[in-house]
């Protein structure tokens, strides 16, 4: 935010104290403002190219596509956690029934994956 400050106020001197930082968060049109034919400015703005033209780095560098992909592990853990539970809840019922028709606890235990201690608790 302060060297956003410096490039937008215009103070040369400042500008040039603080080029190499300032580079990071300006556009193309701005660097080329900021290069001056400074060679590390120039060499930051080539290579700031050549990522951009690689499609491999585009799609790591879109901030959409970063958003999509954490929207997607989000969506999957909880539909796995989902299916989780819901085994868990379907396995609670099957045994609460198994139990109304006094089949064995180890039988019980068998078919549904359940822990001895909860199918005693039902």
């Amino acid at each position: 935010m302060k060297y956003m400050e410096i490039w937008y106020n215009k103070d040369e001197k400042e500008i040039e104290e603080n080029k190499y930082i300032m580079m990071l968060n300006l556009q193309p049109e701005e660097l080329e403002n900021l290069s001056k034919k400074d060679r590390m400015v120039l060499k930051y703005m080539s290579e700031i190219q050549r990522v951009n033209e690689e499609e491999e780095s585009r799609e790591y560098m879109s901030a959409e596509e970063d958003n999509r992909k954490i929207e997607n592990s989000i969506r999957d853990e909880y539909i796995e956690k989902g299916l989780e539970q819901g085994k868990k809840e379907a396995s609670i019922l099957i045994a609460k029934k198994m139990k109304e028709d006094n089949i064995d606890i180890e039988t019980i235990l068998k078919y549904t994956g359940l822990k001895k201690e909860d199918v005693k608790k039902l």
